[in-house]
């Protein structure tokens, strides 16, 4: 090992205009880059409440199917068959509805999350400013 002192020097030096103006700069260009990251913030926030409301639609669906088979059974009880029937067809149609909402749900959720996943690893990259992150 070399036990001598090595010393370390600027590979260049910046001027000091350029420093009066960032400094001076800092107002204008900071509150944009607040602002940036409000919006992509703002944007992540309503990509999952997306995904919730999705979600809260599926599980209104499957309240919808016992209940109108009960209506249905209520209706027809009293005699009422046309107001009964189209109750349970509307039954039927919200149980298809469940099972074909429960795989969109499945791959809307997976979506956002590998862009979740996508967008975290890209920000990782430009802030580590390495080529292989993972």
């Amino acid at each position: 090992m070399n036990n001598e002192k090595e010393t370390v020097t600027a590979r260049r030096t910046v001027p000091a205009w350029a420093i009066a103006l960032i400094v001076l700069g800092f107002p204008l260009w900071f509150s944009l880059i607040v602002a940036a990251a409000a919006v992509v913030f703002a944007l992540y926030v309503t990509l999952w409440a997306l995904i919730i409301s999705l979600w809260a639609v599926w599980l209104s669906l499957i309240v919808c199917v016992p209940c109108g088979f009960g209506a249905a059974a209520a209706f027809c009880a009293r005699g009422e068959w046309i107001t009964g029937t189209i109750l349970l067809g509307a039954s039927f149609y919200c149980a298809g509805l469940v099972i074909l909402g429960f795989f969109g749900c499945v791959a809307a959720t997976k979506g956002v999350v590998a862009l979740t996943k996508k967008a975290a690893l890209s920000v990782k990259k430009m802030l580590a400013g390495k080529e292989n992150v993972q």
